[in-house]
């Protein structure tokens, strides 16, 4: 209570010292990058709180300029991160004075007892590199790139130890759990059988009853999962496919074509509904259409 009225700031150690800076707006600190590594807005504006400002980018490039590697895939020398995304296993592990770095291939890292390009196999802890053995099986299938599905990380079925000695990692067993998480709250993984069961990434889209074989390759068909006829599926999709010859594009137009493209893979298998029309609008909660060219409002 010195009578100005103004907060002092100082900066700790861990923020940059007396090296980082408060000009009564911005802050030009450590924790927040800086252009010279490729940040887009590392002296951020104080009363700015829209989120635009701790986008990955902000402080630093994803990736930061050379000497950097041009590596956009963090997780591959950063255990810290999800595979080929920008998502944060340990967000308290990010910003912590600490920069965590595995080496690929080196002794402790990931790829050093299994996998190879990433962290999950081929290879698998036996050294089996084929898709029909049970621990390397379609994890290639889900972790890359896709022009047909959402992304799919490590922690979507497994808890991932931060740490080479993490509690039920390297337990003794050589058979890693899988956990699924929240968009397959009914999933169950049978290893005696290499099925997974009850998921909804592999169902009709109408919560978990999907079931697929894990060490079966090859890439899956429009029907697999869910039917292309309507059969089984919500509401109207039968009369719509079936009587009124109707594409799913008709409907679902920001997800696939005519051709039955997938167009966003980042709209597909997402756990939502996504319904665009060319004329019209859907209501999920009171699953009705409205203002379409083909009928008024009707319930779904």
């Amino acid at each position: 209570m010195d009578g100005d009225n103004v907060a002092e700031v100082v900066f700790s150690t861990l923020a940059g010292g007396t090296a980082s800076s408060w000009s009564g707006t911005t802050c030009t600190v450590k924790c927040h990058g800086s252009a010279a590594i490729g940040g887009a807005k590392s002296t951020p504006i104080w009363t700015q709180v829209d989120g635009s400002q701790a986008a990955c980018g902000s402080c630093h490039g994803a990736p930061p300029p050379p000497p950097h590697p041009t590596n956009s895939d963090c997780a591959s020398c950063h255990p810290t991160m999800e595979e080929g995304s920008l998502t944060f296993r340990d967000p308290a592990s990010h910003i912590n004075g600490v920069v965590d770095v595995t080496t690929p291939g080196a002794t402790g890292g990931c790829t050093s007892c299994h996998g190879s390009t990433n962290s999950a196999p081929p290879k698998d802890l036996a050294g089996n590199t084929a898709a029909t053995a049970r621990g390397v099986g379609a994890h290639q299938a889900h972790l890359a790139t896709s022009t047909w599905h959402n992304p799919v990380t490590c922690t979507n079925c497994h808890v991932v130890p931060l740490t080479a000695d993490a509690p039920g990692h390297r337990d003794g067993d050589n058979v890693a759990e899988v956990v699924f998480d929240t968009m397959n709250p009914l999933g169950v993984y049978t290893a005696g059988t290499t099925t997974c069961s009850t998921n909804y990434c592999h169902g009709n889209g109408r919560g978990g009853n999907g079931t697929i074989s894990w060490v079966t390759p090859g890439a899956l068909a429009c029907g697999k999962c869910h039917s292309i006829n309507g059969t089984g599926m919500s509401g109207q999709h039968r009369r719509h496919i079936v009587s009124e010859n109707m594409k799913c594009s008709g409907c679902h137009a920001d997800v696939v074509n005519a051709a039955m493209t997938i167009v966003n893979p980042l709209l597909h298998i997402n756990g939502v509904h996504e319904v665009k029309m060319a004329n019209g609008t859907f209501n999920a909660t009171t699953r009705a259409c409205s203002n379409t060219c083909c009928h008024g409002t009707e319930r779904w």
